[in-house]
């Protein structure tokens, strides 16, 4: 599928008047060396503007410089399914925020750097909460596929903020890359590395400290690669022995990207029970 294509996708799930939302747009979250890194954010068509709302940050994923320029992330919040999806999101009664973030480029190390973009924008909503009319203490995360680890650090650092958190075919524990290292790298640089895989890891954070973890929803494509969801089921596994809340439901026959690419019922009852997670843990908790 051509990039033009992809960024056009919209979620296969639809609400009647989900593009009514109201939108703020262009808010500046952080400024580094680069850019200005920005975010929008979604209201209910008939929002008043007087009553506070629970909020849902879109985490976007990353891209393989080997086959995208990380270039086309700049505006990863303006493709058509980050657009699509934080409308629906505002037809639950909830605020949808997506923002851009820097690309890890496929560097190890610049995973820390994208880690400071996606705290600094929970930062900014609990700062901005009065403005932006987000209730701070009902605030969920949604993050897909390379997004997805950033999780974990997200959580050891702030883990009183996240109420809930939701994960499409995301890797749930990098630390499998670790055999994988060359033998060619010196003692610091792969203690560098094995530090970093472990902090992105979010079976590591499930294990070390699963009081982090709030409530989550994993959404599993069974045509996606092993890697990925061999993850997922070591994720669900350990979690149910430490007792974390976990709503898994798979796609057997659903693509990497199903909830924008692969039109059928399976993928629309997904992403509804996405939302139906959502609204429970925040808007109606």
């Amino acid at each position: 599928m051509e990039l033009d294509e992809i960024i056009q996708k919209q979620i296969v799930y639809k609400v009647s008047g989900m593009e009514k939302a109201q939108v703020k747009r262009n808010l500046t979250y952080q400024t580094t060396d680069e850019s200005s890194l920005k975010c929008d954010a979604y209201y209910p068509a008939e929002f008043d503007g007087k009553t506070k709302l629970p909020a849902v940050i879109l985490l976007h994923g990353d891209v393989d410089p080997g086959i995208l320029k990380p270039e086309v992330l700049n505006n990863a919040k303006d493709w058509g399914g980050y657009i699509s999806t934080s409308q629906l999101i505002t037809t639950f009664g909830m605020v949808a925020i997506p923002f851009n973030h820097r690309s890890a480029e496929g560097r190890i190390s610049k995973m820390w750097e994208v880690s400071s973009d996606i705290q600094a924008m929970l930062n900014f909503v609990n700062a901005h909460a009065e403005e932006l009319m987000v209730e701070k203490s009902a605030i969920g995360v949604w993050a897909w596929s390379d997004g997805v680890p950033y999780l974990s650090a997200l959580l050891n650092s702030a883990p009183e903020q996240i109420k809930c958190m939701v994960t499409y075919y995301g890797v749930m524990d990098l630390q499998l890359f670790i055999p994988t290292l060359p033998d060619t790298l010196t003692r610091a640089q792969r203690e560098n590395i094995v530090h970093t895989l472990k902090a992105f890891s979010l079976i590591n954070l499930l294990q070390e400290k699963p009081k982090a973890i709030p409530p989550i929803f994993i959404a599993k494509a069974g045509l996606d690669n092993s890697f990925t969801n061999d993850s997922i089921d070591n994720f669900v596994s350990n979690a149910d022995t430490q007792g974390i809340a976990v709503e898994l439901l798979e796609h057997h026959e659903g693509h990497h990207g199903f909830d924008w690419i692969d039109e059928n019922e399976k993928s629309r009852e997904i992403v509804k029970a996405t939302l139906d997670f959502l609204k429970k843990h925040l808007a109606d908790s």
